[in-house]
């Protein structure tokens, strides 16, 4: 954790929303693999349906990472630039996240009919399914939500400086948490120019 940097009016930006929403999803997926890898019987038939929707939301925060960390991805209104994206770079993102894909535990998998090989990686991004699959999740325990918390918490501290100072952001507990609670999908729909003089 680096040495805590006081910062008064900070205000919002489209990058800091992402950001949030990144470890939003982040915070969730962990909780989410937390389910489906160590307590796989509280699932019982949403397994895969839970499983699937993980792979696509594993995807999406891949695709974040890679347009907030990579020079040239945000135009000067510090908006995505999606359109900007080109078929080696979605190759290289579809490759990151089949790098998480390929690692997970193959015996777990085996119980669901599912394999690590990247043809079943393929048939589960092209299922369109996955936009109904976590309806029906569990509670998830205060227990496992800190857990989730925790390893969201060690990939914040881990990013580069370079990224956060630009937005004067610091990775702190206090601002790693006023960005996990930031409405930050609500706020995506308010105008630049009024982000421009909201604190946070």
């Amino acid at each position: 954790m680096k040495d805590i940097e006081l910062e008064t009016n900070r205000t919002l930006t489209r990058w800091i929303l992402r950001l949030a929403n990144d470890l939003q999803m982040r915070c969730a997926t962990s909780a989410d693999e937390i389910l489906l890898f160590d307590n796989p019987s509280i699932l019982k038939k949403n397994w895969t349906n839970l499983f699937y929707y993980l792979v696509h939301t594993k995807y999406a925060i891949a695709l974040i990472d890679y347009v907030l960390f990579t020079e040239n991805m945000f135009d000067k209104n510090d908006s995505i630039e999606l359109e900007r994206l080109t078929d080696s770079d979605l190759c290289q993102i579809f490759n990151n996240t089949y790098e998480w894909y390929k690692k997970l535990p193959k015996n777990v998998l085996k119980i669901h009919n599912i394999d690590n090989s990247e043809k079943m990686f393929q048939e589960i991004l092209s299922d369109e399914r996955s936009s109904l699959c976590a309806i029906n999740k569990p509670l998830i325990s205060s227990k496992i939500t800190v857990m989730a918390q925790e390893i969201t918490k060690k990939w914040f501290y881990a990013i580069p400086d370079m990224y956060l100072k630009k937005y004067a952001i610091n990775q702190t507990e206090k601002d790693f948490y006023n960005l996990l609670l930031l409405k930050s999908l609500e706020l995506e729909r308010i105008d630049s120019t009024i982000l421009e003089i909201m604190n946070w």
